[in-house]
């Protein structure tokens, strides 16, 4: 993990932001409401630092596909399999913040990371893990305590 990089800085702010979701609709406010079909791209076994502003709107990728990490560019639209941006409303204070890179994370934790990378066996998700491990059942279980690093 390199800290000596700007974190990301989420280009939603004003009218660009309504062009985005105007585009990209429909979206999700909670990932229960997709329905998949295929597991998602793991774009980073990680956190993306996100700079993140109170009473902005940002627009997770759910699908891993986005060539703008960790927020969605559309590139789902050309997939068929059920995956749709997460839209959410940043309401906490303005910091820089862990953003999910796996795309494995527990539902409960919205967009933002909490280390469930380090359960999953990402050489072979077919067979190490059934899609319904991107489930309720997986995403809201609690997990284990992780030693930090």
């Amino acid at each position: 993990m390199n800290f000596a990089k700007k974190p990301v800085v989420g280009n939603t702010e004003g009218s660009a932001a309504q062009r985005l979701a105007n585009k990209m609709r429909p979206v999700v406010t909670h990932r229960d409401q997709l329905e998949i079909t295929d597991w998602p791209y793991t774009p980073k076994k990680g956190s993306y630092k996100v700079l993140m502003k109170p009473g902005e709107m940002y627009f997770w990728c759910t699908c891993g596909l986005s060539v703008n990490q960790p927020f969605c560019d559309g590139s789902h639209v050309k997939q068929d399999n059920g995956y749709k941006p997460l839209a959410f409303t940043y309401d906490g204070p303005e910091k820089v913040r862990s953003v999910c890179a796996c795309k494995m994370n527990k539902y409960s934790s919205g967009p933002f990371c909490d280390r469930s990378h380090r359960l999953v066996e990402f050489d072979d998700m077919d067979a190490n893990h059934e899609l319904g491990f991107n489930s309720k059942e997986w995403f809201e279980g609690p997990l284990p305590d992780l030693p930090k690093k």
